[in-house]
């Protein structure tokens, strides 16, 4: 809770001094470390659960995408001698950069798979590096 300006709480452990922290698990609040480890030995309470995330959409996409990978695949991805080639190819470099900062990222992939054959076989290898690893 929000205190108005000038409304000084007293630490509610020892009840002396002003209240400087509060308990990450209830609304206790406390002044000290002492206070605190004291308040921690028998606090009960359990922390609410944090949000669902929203579903991805657009431009977040992308990263959902990324942290859905199995570490095993990014590993794989990593270690594919073509990839390792590949991401070095500055044209590569600006084509992906370029789909980064474009609004509508979809539609700038679908271009880029049009257009560029060796951004294509790009990704192309990519995915197949994920299927193997997700069968």
């Amino acid at each position: 809770a929000i205190m108005p300006a000038g409304m000084e709480v007293k630490c509610e452990v020892c009840g002396e001094k002003k209240a400087r922290y509060s308990c990450p698990k209830c609304p206790i609040r406390y002044c000290s470390v002492k206070c605190c480890k004291s308040h921690k030995a028998n606090c009960n309470a359990k922390p609410a659960p944090p949000p669902s995330p929203p579903k991805p959409e657009g431009k977040d996409l992308i990263p959902h995408l990324y942290r859905s990978l199995k570490d095993s695949t990014l590993l794989s991805l990593c270690s594919s001698p073509y990839i390792k080639l590949a991401i070095q190819n500055e044209e590569l470099k600006t084509i992906i950069s370029t789909i980064d900062k474009t609004e509508n990222r979809e539609r700038a992939l679908e271009t880029a798979l049009k257009t560029n054959h060796d951004f294509s076989e790009f990704v192309d290898k990519l995915l197949d590096v994920v299927s193997r690893e997700r069968s």
